[in-house]
């Protein structure tokens, strides 16, 4: 039985996002999957717009 291992390979998910706050280097974002993330070490500020990239389901970067 050979397991099917592209499932464990998920799809990188690109999305423009507002920064809705900003908790000491710690921003938090709502994404289209409902799923809110958090992102660490970005200089950005509340209210700006970035693009994000994450496993879908998973995940973030900035």
């Amino acid at each position: 039985m050979v397991f099917p291992f592209w499932n464990l390979i998920r799809e990188d998910v690109y999305e423009q996002v507002v920064i809705l706050s900003n908790d000491n280097g710690i921003f938090y974002v709502d994404t289209m999957d409902t799923i809110p993330k958090i992102i660490e070490n970005c200089n950005l500020k509340s209210d700006d717009k970035t693009t994000i990239k994450f496993g879908e389901d998973l995940g973030n970067n900035c």
